[in-house]
């Protein structure tokens, strides 16, 4: 039942989103979309080819986490799995959790269960960090350089601030344990069983890994923190070739602004699948404090919605492609 209730409210979030989305574009005007597109012509597909380097910055920065393991996998490999788990945050409303869970699965043969969901906890600690470090930068930068109105202001501090602490309660949770205290709980309330029990037991074994990570220094955290940003800083790029496909007169400067502005809404809209209308709307909004026409607004937020649908397909497709196959043995969950 609880399950049932959980997709009605995804669908209604959907079609509200939806709704917003058709909105957008009936104020902005198919033809001037049309038109925008029709002038960016092919260069709109070499910026979509191009965030593939963030992709694979954002790869890296997960391989170096890896340790000795990482010359256990393939790059291109890890690649693939990257953007299927991806794929899978960008569909599904979960604050981009819902694909962590999926890459370790889609590795289970190449480090065992623990080690892979290990991996990607610790992992999705550095993606985290660094986002927060590209957004105190660039937020301040544009609360000092733009004129926000007062209520707009205190609701960019609002999720930001926000946003910070949930990441410092994150790593304080990962260092005294993150699964352990969830299985407590869930014993207290009743919850028993020997899967149960076993489920717990691999909790806690977990747990210790991704303490010992910390314990022992964190060894790649920085190199990843690195190429994390890396990834970040590929979204700067992207949307000032796309403003200036727009023709507008944008600098680089203008670009960072603009993409921690628009990932503040992203982080905002998290609970609509593929945040569909709610980063639109944001992305108009944060083009009318830059000075820029509105209408462009949707036109770039659509060009953006082209390269997130083009990585999502091949996240889609390697997801096909890597899926363990019934008939082949359980690799050993022991790391």
């Amino acid at each position: 039942m609880k399950r049932r209730h959980g997709q009605t409210i995804t669908w209604i979030l959907f079609l509200v989103g939806a709704s917003l989305f058709a909105l957008l574009l009936y104020w902005a005007g198919p033809k001037n979309l049309a038109a925008h597109l029709k002038a960016a012509g092919p260069y709109l597909f070499l910026v979509v080819l191009f965030y593939g380097l963030a992709q694979m910055s954002y790869t890296q920065a997960w391989r170096v986490l890896l340790g000795e393991y990482r010359h256990k996998i393939p790059f291109w490999k890890l690649f693939g799995v990257y953007l299927a788990g991806d794929s899978i945050n960008y569909l599904i409303p979960s604050g981009n959790l819902a694909g962590e869970p999926i890459k370790a699965q889609l590795l289970r043969h190449d480090l065992g269960v623990l080690r892979g969901l290990t991996s990607v906890t610790i992992n999705k600690l550095s993606e985290t960090v660094s986002m927060v470090i590209f957004l105190l930068v660039g937020v301040s930068w544009a609360l000092w350089n733009l004129s926000f109105p007062t209520a707009l202001r205190w609701a960019t501090l609002f999720v930001l601030t926000g946003t910070t602490v949930a990441i410092a309660l994150f790593f304080w949770r990962q260092r005294k344990g993150i699964f352990d205290p969830v299985f407590r709980f869930l014993a207290k309330l009743g919850v028993k069983g020997p899967r149960f029990e076993s489920w717990h037991q691999a909790a806690k074994e977990l747990d210790v890994q991704i303490s010992a990570f910390h314990t022992m220094g964190g060894r790649g955290m920085g190199t990843s923190l690195f190429f994390n940003l890396l990834g970040w800083f590929g979204g700067v790029l992207e949307a000032y070739w796309l403003l200036r496909l727009l023709d507008l007169p944008a600098s680089l400067s203008t670009a960072f602004i603009f993409e921690s502005l628009a990932l503040i809404v992203q982080n905002a809209t998290f609970f609509i699948p593929g945040r569909l209308g709610g980063s639109d709307g944001g992305r108009v909004l944060i083009f009318t404090l830059l000075g820029f026409a509105a209408t462009k607004g949707f036109s770039f937020s659509v060009m953006r919605r082209c390269r997130e649908l083009f990585w999502v397909a091949v996240g889609l497709l390697f997801l096909l492609r890597l899926r363990p196959k019934t008939s082949t043995p359980t690799a050993s969950n022991t790391p």
